[in-house]
């Protein structure tokens, strides 16, 4: 049990299967695991340390939790409570990129799993309650470089609203 927090990590991720292999992520530390499924037992083939902050696990908003890895065109990627997004193999488990997106000297964490779209890996923040700013971002599936970025609060080019927005009250019209 992690005194601080009053409760123990937990799992909130299903496993995914591609191929012949399963993929499961633990919660901290993040660690994703590749299971071999032609062979019998728990046959790991690869397992990838992502190396976390250990300031992580205190000043995370949310728990320590991760809700697991996503699998498109060969590739795994997921996020870390501690802010990264990292691209790697399927196959071998390699590093392909790790990025930066969240700042946990402000509590803004990364615990959801991605959502892989049209060769965009898109992620958003969590921390809310500590009075981060929430987003979603898009990076690109190949690099790991951020393609746009939304907010959920500001002016209409923060979070990304243009003149094809119709909202049904006119209190909620803006330009």
């Amino acid at each position: 049990m992690d005194i601080r927090h009053g409760h123990s990590p937990r799992s909130e991720a299903a496993p995914i299967v591609a191929g012949d292999t399963m993929f499961v992520v633990t919660p901290w530390p993040n660690v994703p695991y590749a299971f071999d499924l032609t062979k019998p037992g728990p046959a790991v083939k690869w397992k990838y340390e992502p190396k976390p902050v250990p300031f992580a696990k205190g000043g995370a908003c949310c728990d320590l939790v991760n809700r697991g890895a996503v699998f498109a065109d060969g590739r795994v990627f997921i996020t870390t409570l501690y802010g990264h997004v990292c691209g790697g193999d399927a196959g071998t488990g390699n590093e392909l990129w790790k990025t930066r997106f969240a700042n946990i000297q402000i509590a803004e964490t990364l615990t959801m799993s991605p959502l892989v779209v049209r060769g965009k890996v898109l992620v958003g923040n969590s921390g809310s309650e500590f009075g981060v700013r929430g987003w979603v971002k898009a990076l690109d599936a190949g690099s790991g470089k951020e393609v746009w970025a939304a907010w959920s609060t500001g002016p209409d080019a923060d979070v990304k609203i243009g003149g094809w927005f119709k909202p049904f009250y006119q209190s909620d019209r803006g330009k």
